[in-house]
């Protein structure tokens, strides 16, 4: 039986949040159809039950682990989302059979090596037959991505002939995290490290090189405000930087009005409370970073007590959390004898990173299948795309409409540049 959105991994812990998105949304029934699979019958069963699904849902049992379960499934459907982690073990045949039937679709991952390896393998095809493929759908990496973006078009209101150079975005939040994500997190430790190196160094993801910017610093500060945001390393800002990049590289290869400029530099951080604790995270996170890979004894040990697939944060955890990045982005000078703009964007939301990611990724998959005609050129060609870059200001517009986020920026006064 044809559906419309297909959710993949329906069962796991953000599968399931998705699900429940989805099926409360006010286009369902009327504007789009769903199916929702995965590899236990019993448990698609339940999640039907206990989410109290009705029989206009489609139920498919799929296993990933078999190519013809994953072209019998993914044949019937307009888009689909891809839950089934960790990608880089069991994505890739299942964009291999999204591309070949001309079937849209999205996921949650921030694996960078997966990413690499799908845009070698698949970008090419998918922009033969105008398929969108969107890894990085969800809170990786969709924040910074659209803090950029939007970030951007606060530059062009100040000033329309505006190019964007140095753009910093600092984060604050609450969340938790999954049995799931934890999983990935071994698993990418066990590939190799070359391979790490390759993939995510600057620009590895994107068809054009730019301007860059180094993947470690002890100490981070927003350019131009006062008082001083300071803060250090954050754990996703190399996977998100790769995606922030990508969507950089499309648009300045493409020429796309949206580019933002050939000197464009991306950064990103967690704010802390000062310099001095900036500093101990960040040197915190390497060390972490340097035992985990170095001891493979200790991963063992540590996967043993911490959350296992299908765990993750409570219902209250989930409601409580939110998001905030402040982006700071400068032009470059207006002309030889005028100075740069700088601007403050502010993008934020309530709800913890899991559930942002139901959004994220839900409206992701509704933008492509509902609003196909009004996406940036980009996204109508097809191919490994990134969030913004294939769904631009589409699905910006249904993010706020959701209510659960806020975006506003102004111009920033920087008397010392001038």
């Amino acid at each position: 039986m044809p559906y419309d959105i297909l959710v993949l991994g329906a069962t796991g812990f953000t599968g399931r949040l998705i699900v429940r998105y989805l099926n409360a949304h006010p286009q369902h029934r009327t504007s789009f159809s769903l199916g929702i699979a995965g590899r236990s019958q019993s448990k698609l069963d339940a999640l039907k039950e206990q989410e109290k699904l009705d029989d206009s849902i489609t139920v498919v049992q799929v296993d990933v682990t078999q190519p013809s379960d994953i072209e019998r499934a993914v044949k019937d459907a307009k888009v689909v989302i891809n839950t089934v982690g960790p990608f880089i073990r069991w994505g890739a045949p299942v964009v291999r059979a999204c591309v070949e039937h001309n079937v849209h679709y999205v996921d949650i991952t921030g694996e960078v090596p997966w990413i690499y390896d799908i845009i070698q393998e698949f970008h090419d095809r998918a922009l033969q037959n105008s398929t969108i493929v969107i890894p990085a759908s969800g809170f990786d990496s969709v924040p910074s991505d659209y803090s950029a973006y939007l970030a951007h078009k606060a530059l062009k209101s100040v000033a329309p002939n505006a190019t964007m150079a140095e753009t910093t975005s600092a984060f604050t939040l609450k969340a938790g995290i999954s049995g799931g994500t934890l999983a990935t997190v071994f698993e990418m430790l066990e590939v190799p490290r070359d391979k790490v190196k390759k993939s995510f160094a600057n620009f590895a993801t994107s068809p054009v090189k730019g301007k860059s910017t180094p993947a470690f610093q002890i100490s981070y500060r927003l350019p131009h405000l006062t008082p001083p945001v300071y803060g250090g390393t954050f754990v996703m800002s190399s996977a998100n930087r790769a995606i922030v990049q990508r969507t950089w590289g499309l648009q300045q290869q493409a020429g796309s009005a949206s580019a933002y400029g050939p000197n464009f530099k991306y950064t990103e951080f967690m704010q802390t409370s000062g310099w001095l604790s900036g500093v101990v995270l960040s040197l915190t996170m390497a060390f972490g970073a340097m035992v985990l890979v170095a001891l493979k004894p200790l991963r063992s040990l540590v996967q043993k007590y911490v959350a296992q697939p299908g765990q993750g944060p409570t219902q209250d955890e989930l409601e409580n959390g939110f998001f905030k990045t402040v982006t700071v982005a400068s032009s470059d000078p207006l002309s030889e004898t005028s100075a740069p703009v700088h601007v403050k964007s502010v993008f934020s939301a309530k709800g913890d990173g899991y559930l942002l990611t139901s959004v994220f990724t839900s409206e992701a998959a509704l933008s492509i299948l509902l609003d196909h005609d009004k996406l940036p050129t980009l996204g109508k060609q097809g191919g490994v795309l990134t969030p913004a870059s294939a769904l631009g200001d589409v699905l910006y517009n249904r993010l706020m409409a959701t209510e659960r986020f806020e975006e506003k920026w102004e111009q920033i006064d920087d008397k010392k540049s001038a």
